[in-house]
């Protein structure tokens, strides 16, 4: 849950972000009668890191979180996307309390506007690397 309460400082921390999503930024699952546009964080692992010698970091962690964009059309999909991007790009600080090293995107999945209702989707995978 590390990783969650980086992303959420990150994210909350960033005046483009909450202009167009205000607080409705999740864990794991997007809340029932969630108006769009929101952000649901889902982490695919957090593991330690081996230190190749005795003078490199030590404690470190790496995770991978998948950022799952979600608002009314694609229009609005594009503007959080570059919100949440901007404010994701992140290098060496401190976040929530652990010590940052990088923040880094990974795969960008293709933006899928659902037919059934009014939604627009993207899922952005980033790689965090941390010091507890």
């Amino acid at each position: 849950m590390q990783a969650f309460a980086i992303f959420n400082a990150l994210l909350t921390a960033a005046p483009g972000v909450t202009a167009l999503v205000g607080d409705r930024i999740y864990p794991i699952e997007l809340p029932q009668a969630t108006p769009p546009d929101a952000i649901v964080m889902d982490q695919e692992y957090d593991r330690s890191l081996e230190t190749i010698n005795a003078d490199g970091g030590y404690n470190l962690r790496q995770a991978s979180v998948v950022l799952h964009l979600i608002a009314r059309d694609l229009t609005a999909l594009a503007a959080l996307a570059s919100a949440v991007e901007a404010a994701c790009n992140f290098k060496r600080g401190a976040v929530a309390g652990l010590n940052v090293v990088t923040v880094a995107a990974g795969e960008q999945g293709a933006p899928d506007l659902e037919s059934s209702i009014p939604l627009s989707y993207l899922p952005i995978r980033y790689q965090l690397t941390y010091r507890r």
